[in-house]
């Protein structure tokens, strides 16, 4: 099924992220239309004005099939690091379309066109602005879905190493993973770090929750560093059917290792909650995905992990905490910033008096 996807700004924590506009998808795989009558590639130079926002918004309404733009001194002594986050009261369930609407001011903006229209595209842009022209270079037909493949070789993560789909996997510490359309394939630094803590400190015959579990990548990284079960929560139906799809992937099963929605008032922005009850209403594919049942809800955890961000973790602070086991029980907090650190720690710092904090 083809499905057109929102406007989407990526902003990596070394300024050198794109921002990308994705295009239709069909099946999975990014195509260009008119791909019969060949594909150029338009590379523009800007500073300040025009914004990377303002002319990748003019290249797509002049019939580019995708742009990206990325800091133009990435990697230098000039390079401009943006850190951008939906504020307290946004929702990214409710709201898909917010923009940070800060950009670097030098950015290298790259638009894909059929060639037939790269003429009257190099034209529009001049018009609207006056000196800003482009470098065309031709694109060559390739089975692009190889070439990614071929770019991503298994990633191996301490003692684990993640398999993808395309990927033989014959080794027993092998991770197989098909992040589909859930976070998680190892790559991220949060979710590594993760991975890396839970390999060396992992209690033997352990209780793991995973909140915010995605493609269920750490739930099923602890059982492989020797954790007893593993419960994955994440507010995301389609999350849901990709992690326990990967569970399949690597022969667990329940009650090894489950996934569920949220239970119904578990602590997160009212909009969040409205949404995951409506779906229990309202979604038939909700329906089937059944919240935390009692019995998982109830319990506590000896290693209680959450890879997330900011707002989530505040508002999360007392559902995450009450998952952890009194005696000996541990939290483990990724996804933030340094300069969030302090923040966290002092939400959370309260709920363990005489916890010790690792950094």
């Amino acid at each position: 099924m083809n499905r057109v996807l929102p406007l989407v700004r990526i902003v990596g924590p070394l300024g050198a992220a794109a921002f990308v506009r994705p295009v239709r998808l069909c099946g999975g795989v990014r195509r260009a239309s008119n791909v019969e009558d060949g594909v150029v590639e338009l590379v523009y130079r800007t500073q300040s004005q025009p914004s990377a926002s303002e002319l990748s918004e003019l290249l797509f309404e002049l019939g580019a099939t995708s742009v990206d733009a990325t800091d133009a001194d990435a990697g230098s002594a000039l390079e401009e690091p943006i850190f951008r986050e939906p504020p307290p009261e946004y929702d990214v369930f409710v709201d898909d379309q917010w923009r940070s609407e800060e950009f670097w001011s030098r950015a290298v903006v790259r638009a894909l066109a059929p060639s037939r229209l790269a003429a009257r595209l190099e034209a529009a842009v001049a018009e609207t602005y006056p000196g800003l022209h482009a470098e065309v270079r031709p694109v060559e037909e390739r089975d692009w879905v190889a070439v990614q493949e071929a770019l991503r070789p298994p990633l191996v993560v301490g003692k684990m190493r993640v398999v993808l789909p395309w990927h033989d996997s014959v080794e027993p510490r092998d991770l197989r993973l098909e992040g589909g359309a859930a976070f998680g394939t190892g790559e991220h630094p949060t979710t590594k770090m993760c991975v890396l803590w839970l390999q060396d400190n992992m209690p033997a015959f352990a209780t793991v929750m995973d909140y915010g579990t995605g493609s269920g990548i750490l739930a099923l990284a602890s059982l492989k560093a020797g954790a007893a079960t593993a419960v994955g929560v994440d507010v995301d139906v389609d999350a849901i059917a990709v992690a326990r799809r990967n569970a399949e992937l690597n022969d667990f099963a329940p009650p090894e290792v489950s996934f569920h929605l949220p239970p119904v008032g578990a602590g997160a922005d009212a909009h969040t909650l409205a949404l995951v009850e409506s779906r229990f209403r309202n979604d038939d594919t909700a329906a089937a995905t059944a919240p935390l049942p009692e019995n998982l809800a109830g319990a506590t955890y000896d290693v209680v992990v959450a890879n997330i961000l900011l707002n989530p973790l505040l508002a999360l602070k007392d559902t995450l905490c009450g998952f952890v086991e009194e005696q000996d029980g541990k939290l483990v907090i990724s996804g933030i910033r340094r300069d969030q650190f302090a923040k966290v720690r002092d939400a959370y710092a309260p709920s363990f008096p005489h916890g010790a904090v690792e950094i």
